[in-house]
């Protein structure tokens, strides 16, 4: 039996974990946006305001935990509320994507504040805007170097090389931040990063735990498609029930997600529940109705039950959107075989060989069709195309060829 499953690409979008955003996103981000204005106009309250507002959200949380270290240091005295002002001025120059101008004046902030490590992650964070990765690193790694203790310089180092594709790299980064101090962003985004690496088990595990202070993230389409992939794992590993429990979490947090559906439904089918798959092929086909996928799974379904005539239908739909599809035109003549009309049979498994004539299944239940129709001769041959082109693990079916050649009265080559 073929599967078809149907993987979505798992978020192609990498910069600074501003990825997969919800419907809101302009207004997340102008909530930072808003903070980082009011930073820059010296209003520190309405600042703090903005900045403790956006930590409720993924996308801006670990802005808004730097930005908010920024204004305790000046409010406590540690820093000078002049050079606060000039970071939120440079932050806004990047912002417009002024990076020469916000360069300067965070350069300008470092050689007043040498030991200041936000500085130098406001810095990293412009030369990576720049794509001038290489100071990007430095800066950051300078960060570390002056606040090893600290969760932000990891936090934001693991951010860039996330952004740079240097995933293990990002992953040890977050590690390294957690065992300082357990901020839900630092599991989110490790996270997004063991879902960037395919370790569905490990992000899921670190998304559960960033829930439990903010439960509202796990609406994010990184959180479903994790959901969605690990379900497309375990399916590909026969692990069924738990892929059924994986796309049902992906379908309860984005109900229009209609790969979950489609790969829920062949989880089901494997499991013999007909109906339930069925049900989920059916919520497919109502709201995309081209959606081949769907009807070719919903007609292995139906073959399953031996409904050879539903079966067909949903076979022959998926072939008007693909017809050069060797493996529906197989199952489509399959299903005439199966419902004893051989030459509709003879016909499609033809069509297979035309497309792919090494497809030597199509050879093999050719010859039944075809000694099914009392055309001895060609069935020998069919027989024979068989044995030649099968391999030899498929011993049991080659000694069946060779009797029905002998009981046709042909001769065993």
């Amino acid at each position: 039996m073929i599967r078809r499953f149907w993987i979505p690409l798992l978020i192609g979008l990498l910069a600074q974990s501003i990825l997969a955003m919800p419907n809101d996103t302009l207004s997340v981000q102008t909530i930072l946006m808003d903070g980082i204005e009011a930073g820059r106009k010296k209003d520190f309250n309405t600042a703090k305001q903005k900045f403790e507002q956006a930590l409720n959200y993924w996308q801006t949380s670990a802005s808004a935990h730097l930005y908010l270290q920024i204004l305790k240091d000046a409010s406590e005295k540690k820093f000078k509320n002049k050079y606060a002002t000039e970071i939120f001025k440079a932050l806004n120059e990047q912002n417009l994507a002024r990076h020469k101008k916000a360069l300067k004046r965070i350069s300008k902030v470092i050689k007043k504040n040498k030991e200041y490590f936000p500085a130098y992650i406001v810095q990293g964070g412009i030369y990576t805007s720049q794509e001038n990765y290489a100071k990007a690193e430095e800066a950051y790694t300078q960060a570390i170097n002056l606040a090893p203790n600290s969760v932000l310089p990891w936090l934001f180092r693991g951010k860039y090389y996330g952004k740079t594709e240097q995933f293990k790299k990002a992953v040890d980064d977050y590690t390294q931040a957690l065992q300082l101090a357990t901020w839900p962003i630092e599991f989110f985004e490790r996270g997004f990063v063991y879902c960037l690496l395919k370790e569905y088990d490990e992000a899921i595990t670190d998304f559960e735990k960033a829930f439990l202070k903010y439960p509202q993230w796990q609406n994010s389409t990184v959180v479903y498609e994790a959901y969605h992939n690990r379900g497309v794992q375990r399916l590909n590993g026969n692990a069924y029930h738990g892929a059924v429990s994986d796309f049902s979490h992906a379908i309860q947090i984005n109900p229009d997600y209609l790969s979950s559906y489609l790969n829920r439904g062949i989880a089901f089918k494997h499991l013999k529940k007909y109906q339930k798959a069925i049900k989920d092929f059916n919520f497919c086909l109502a709201r995309k109705p081209d959606f081949r996928e769907a009807y070719y799974n919903r007609g292995l379904t139906y073959f399953e039950q031996r409904a050879y005539s539903k079966a067909a239908d949903d076979f022959r739909k998926a072939l008007e959107y693909a017809p050069d599809d060797v493996s529906v035109q197989f199952k489509l003549a399959e299903c005439y075989y199966n419902s004893r009309k051989y030459k509709r049979a003879v016909v499609h498994f033809n069509r297979v060989l035309k497309l792919n004539p090494s497809y030597f299944w199509a050879y093999y239940w050719k010859g039944y069709a075809l000694e099914g129709l009392k055309r001895r001769q060609q069935a020998i041959s069919a027989f024979q195309k068989f044995i030649s082109l099968a391999p030899k693990q498929y011993y049991k079916q080659i000694a069946h060829a060779k009797v029905e050649i002998r009981k046709l009265g042909g001769s065993v080559r």
